[in-house]
């Protein structure tokens, strides 16, 4: 997945340079294999919308399991009330987004945001977990312990600067612009 995304990337800023759009597709003529191309991707949209639709699900229906500490006997009985629910109401934010937001550019900018976030944080977080609970013996292998201690703050701390970092730019690009009817101070005197 990562080979083909690059490769397209790369293939499209080399034939367009630094105009191209953020859908690499409608740079092209709408061609019979661009149109192709169009159609591909929709279907693979398609088939990869059940499979996160699942796995969100499954985490929401743990979490809201575990936070409402229901029996086993409830779990079981309540599963398809909640399936219903947590998919109805997925499907639906997810109509809703794609029709307020314009531009699928401002997802992914935003997403670049929470994929150092998965990449680097939660990574970190877990090993500074494991370090607190006596996974690796402080007393028997200091030089290890300190060494993984130091990696799992420097995950957290690269983490926390790139989702911050690509977050607040992603805001700052996507929503800073200054319609024309409003007047700036200096217009004013």
């Amino acid at each position: 997945m990562v080979f083909t995304y690059t490769v397209t990337a790369s293939f499209g800023y080399l034939t367009f340079g630094t105009g191209i759009n953020q859908d690499i597709l409608l740079s092209y003529r709408p061609t019979a294999d661009v149109l192709v191309a169009v159609i591909f991707v929709a279907f693979k949209m398609y088939t990869t919308y059940p499979i996160l639709l699942f796995v969100g699900r499954a985490a929401l229906d743990s979490v809201w399991v575990e936070l409402r500490h229901l029996e086993p006997e409830k779990v079981a009985s309540q599963e398809r009330c909640r399936r219903i629910v947590v998919t109805s109401i997925w499907f639906t934010s997810s109509l809703l987004l794609s029709i307020i937001v314009p531009n699928i550019g401002v997802v992914i900018s935003l997403l670049g945001g929470f994929a150092g976030l998965f990449i680097f944080t939660f990574p970190g977080l877990c090993l500074l977990q494991m370090l607190l609970q006596g996974y690796v013996n402080s007393s028997e292998q200091p030089r290890r312990y300190y060494a993984l201690y130091a990696m799992a703050i420097g995950y957290l701390v690269i983490g926390a600067f790139i989702f911050g970092l690509v977050t607040t730019q992603s805001l700052l690009t996507d929503f800073s612009y200054m319609p024309t009817h409003v007047r700036t101070p200096e217009q004013c005197n």
